[in-house]
C-alpha cells in the first residue's frame, strides 16, 4: 500500500499535530478517556482524532473504538469536520459526527482555541451480540468533555446565570455574582460566543455498512430490512428482517426497489454523465490487466480504447458485463434512449440522489461494480484497499493513474473537481 501512502490516496487528508499544545492536548485528552498518553512528538488524526501511528505505537488500532460501538473522539479543531475516519465500525459514524460538527460549529471553533474536546458517542447499545443489536440503534447523543475544563465552566456558568436570571434578589448576592465574573474569565460571555454545543442528539441513519459479523449493510425500512453480508453469521434475525449474500445482486434490487432507494433507469443521466462510456473503460482495463494481454492504462486514453477492444474483442465479449454496457452505448448513441436495452442488474444503476442515506447506498451499489477501481475508491475505500491488495502490479498502476485523472487531481481545485465528479456520477455533493 505504500505507493498509496505516496500519492496521497491512503491516510490522505488528515490534520498533522506537531505543536507541543496541541499535543500536550491530545495526551490530556487520552488519559481523561483513561488511555495512555503518546510518546510521539508528531503525528496524524482523522475526524475523530484517531491516529494511524499512535495506533501503531500502541499494537492497538481500536484504541479509540475497543467495543466496537460508542465510539470515543478527540476534537483539537474544527476542520476535523472535513476529514476522512480511517477506521469506522460504522459509517454512519462520518455522517453523525459531521452532523454534530456542523450544528455545533461556533461552539468547537470557540472552544478549540484554547482547548480541547473529547468524549464518546452514545446509544443505547452497549455491545453488539447479534443482528438485532445493530438494528435497534436509533439515536446517538454526545457526551462531551474538555481538557481544560472550558466546556464544564461554561456550563457551570450557564446554571449560574439561570439563577441569576431567575431570582430578582439575586443581585444582592454576592457569592452569586463573584461566581459569574470567575466563570466569565475563564470561559468568556457564554452568551455571545455560544461556547457550549446546543444540539448533542443525532438521529442514526437508516442505510449503514458495519465491520460487525464480518462486515454488513444494514437497510432498515418501515416494517421491513435487510441485511447483506454472510447470513451464516447474521443469526438470530429479528422478525421482519431477510439477510442475504453480498454478491446476492438480485436481492440486493429487490430490496433497493422495496425501500423506494434506487433510481429507476435514467436515460438523462445516462447520456449526460458519461457512466456507460467509463464502466467500458474500467471493465476493458479489469479484464486485460487480469489476462495480462495489454496495458490498462491504455483504456484511460479515449484514443487507444477503440483500438484496445478491437484489438482483443474476442477476450472481452466473453464476459456479460461488456456486451451489455456495450450494447447500452450502441443504443444511447443511435439516440433511442427511449428503448434501452434492459441494464444487467445494478450494472449502471445509482440511488436516488436526494435520498437522506444516498452514499452508503451507494457503497452496496458499488459492491457489484468492483470493477470500477474509480467508484470504489470515491465511495467504499475499505473495499478498494481490499481489491487493490489483490491486483497484479499493472492494474494497480491503472487504479492509481484512474483516480487521479478522473477524480483525485493534484492542486488547489481538487475539491471543487471531486465534488464535480460526484455530482455527475451520483448527483450528489
Amino acid at each position: 500500500m505504500r505507493e498509496l501512502i505516496e500519492h496521497g490516496l491512503m491516510y490522505g487528508g488528515l490534520k498533522r499535530v506537531d505543536e507541543p499544545h496541541l499535543v500536550g492536548r491530545y495526551n490530556k485528552a487520552l488519559e481523561a478517556l483513561r488511555l495512555a498518553p503518546t510518546a510521539l512528538e508528531s503525528f496524524h488524526i482523522d475526524a475523530t482524532g484517531y491516529s494511524p501511528e499512535i495506533a501503531h505505537e500502541r499494537g492497538d488500532e481500536h484504541y479509540l473504538d475497543p467495543r466496537g460501538i460508542n465510539r470515543l473522539f478527540i476534537l483539537l479543531g474544527p476542520e476535523q469536520h472535513d476529514m476522512p475516519i480511517i477506521r469506522a465500525e460504522f459509517s454512519a459514524e462520518q455522517i453523525v459526527l459531521r452532523r454534530f460538527m456542523q450544528a455545533n460549529r461556533m461552539a468547537i471553533e470557540t472552544l478549540t482555541l484554547n482547548d480541547a474536546m473529547f468524549g464518546e458517542m452514545e446509544n443505547l447499545i452497549y455491545e453488539v451480540e447479534k443482528p438485532a443489536d445493530i438494528l435497534a440503534i436509533r439515536k446517538v447523543g454526545f457526551d462531551l468533555h474538555s481538557v481544560e475544563g472550558t466546556l464544564e465552566a461554561a456550563r457551570r456558568l450557564e446554571t449560574t446565570v439561570a439563577r441569576f436570571e431567575a431570582d430578582p434578589e439575586s443581585w444582592r448576592d454576592r457569592a452569586l455574582m463573584q461566581e459569574i465574573v470567575d466563570g466569565a474569565r475563564h470561559c468568556g460571555d457564554i452568551r455571545r460566543n455560544g461556547i457550549v454545543p446546543a444540539e448533542l442528539e443525532f438521529a442514526w441513519p437508516d442505510v449503514t455498512w458495519t465491520s460487525h459479523f464480518g462486515g454488513c449493510y444494514v437497510l432498515r425500512g418501515a416494517g421491513r430490512s435487510f441485511l447483506f453480508g454472510d447470513p451464516a453469521r447474521l443469526t438470530p434475525l429479528p422478525a421482519g428482517v431477510q439477510a442475504f449474500a453480498l454478491d446476492d445482486e438480485t436481492a440486493a434490487i429487490v430490496a433497493l426497489d422495496q425501500l423506494d432507494c434506487l433510481e429507476p433507469v435514467n436515460p438523462w443521466w445516462l447520456s449526460s454523465s458519461g457512466i456507460v462510456d467509463h464502466r467500458i473503460a474500467m471493465l476493458v482495463a479489469w479484464i486485460l490487466g487480469h489476462a495480462g494481454v495489454a496495458d490498462p492504462a491504455a483504456a484511460l486514453d479515449e484514443r487507444q480504447l477503440p483500438r484496445l477492444i478491437y484489438q482483443h474483442l474476442d477476450l472481452l465479449k466473453q464476459d456479460t458485463r461488456f456486451r451489455v454496457l456495450s450494447e447500452l452505448r450502441a443504443a444511447l448513441g443511435n439516440a433511442r434512449g427511449n428503448r434501452l436495452p434492459l441494464a444487467e442488474g445494478l450494472l449502471v444503476r445509482r440511488a436516488l440522489p436526494e435520498h437522506p442515506d444516498v452514499w452508503d447506498l451507494n457503497r452496496l451499489i458499488s459492491e457489484f461494480v468492483r470493477f470500477d477501481l474509480v467508484t470504489l475508491f470515491m465511495v467504499n475505500k475499505p473495499r478498494f484497499y481490499e481489491v487493490y491488495a489483490t491486483l497484479p502490479p499493472s492494474l494497480r498502476r491503472f487504479a492509481i493513474t484512474a483516480i487521479e485523472t478522473i477524480y483525485h487531481p493534484s492542486g488547489a481545485h481538487v475539491l471543487r473537481h471531486k465534488q464535480a465528479v460526484r455530482d455527475r456520477f451520483f448527483g450528489t455533493h
